[in-house]
């Protein structure tokens, strides 16, 4: 995982979790830049935090829920959130 969270040597749990935080395939400038400001704090905090603890693991998840909520907000606020691949039934 390139330019995100420096897991490799980690348990497979915290590797697990950080994996998701990648960014390097992302096209979009704005995504893009919006996912490699989690995976800095990921690194960051892999960087501070020696103990491979569930709570890490925890954090790293959560981290990773985060930036697609940030991720799926800069879409919406740039007008490219994406329609439903479903029908959605009126109300």
């Amino acid at each position: 995982m390139t330019h995100a969270a420096p897991s490799i040597g980690r348990a497979s749990a915290v590797h697990a979790a950080a994996r998701w935080l990648a960014y390097e395939h992302l096209t979009d400038p704005e995504t893009r830049q919006v996912s490699a400001s989690c995976a800095r704090l990921a690194a960051e905090m892999l960087g501070r935090i020696k103990t491979d603890d569930p709570e890490l693991t925890r954090g790293l998840v959560l981290l990773r829920q985060a930036k697609d909520a940030f991720v799926c907000a800069s879409l919406a606020d740039r007008g490219r959130a994406p329609d439903p691949p479903f029908p959605i039934p009126p109300s």
